[in-house]
């Protein structure tokens, strides 16, 4: 490379000055090489502002749907819970439905039975049978009719807390 530069001789022949330097070529090129650095430094400069945006975005992303996991999370255990209250409040319907069907069905049952023992002769015990097997009848009906509207309010329970669950946001 040939690199161009420049001789000023200014003064006296007694006292003589002597001055070098580049000359224009030398003072472009040089300005050259600021502009390019100063180019660089602009390049890096929004380079690393995009990739500190891009990751800020994502670290966005990423807590949102953390976030959103989260609230799904509590949102399904909450539906859970309402349901397992309910199911517990329907058992115990159900279990004192079966109970008082049960003690129905043993009171309809012994009375029925001691209609029959008090009956004294023949005749008197085969009418005390009919009637006992009649009453015995009866007596079914009532405990699963009684059965039946525990089962019914149990899942009425149920269907309620269903629909409360799912309301849940």
């Amino acid at each position: 490379d040939i690199i161009k530069f420049e001789i000023r001789m200014t003064g006296s022949s007694s006292n003589p000055a002597i001055k070098t330097g580049l000359n224009d070529t030398g003072k472009s090129k040089e300005e050259d090489l600021k502009q390019k650095a100063k180019e660089e430094a602009e390049r890096l400069k929004k380079e690393a502002a995009a990739k500190a945006k891009e990751e800020a975005e994502r670290l966005k992303k990423e807590g949102l749907e953390k976030a959103n996991q989260e609230k799904e999370k509590f949102k399904n255990e909450q539906k859970e819970k309402k349901i397992n209250e309910a199911k517990k409040q329907a058992d115990q319907v159900r279990a004192g439905a079966k109970s008082g069907a049960e003690k129905l069905r043993k009171e309809g049952y012994a009375a029925a039975d001691k209609l029959v023992n008090d009956a004294k002769n023949p005749l008197a015990k085969a009418a005390a049978n009919e009637a006992s097997k009649k009453m015995k009848k009866e007596t079914d009906i009532k405990a699963q009719k009684m059965i039946d509207e525990g089962n019914r309010k149990a899942d009425g329970i149920m269907n309620t807390a269903k629909q409360k669950a799912d309301a849940v946001k």
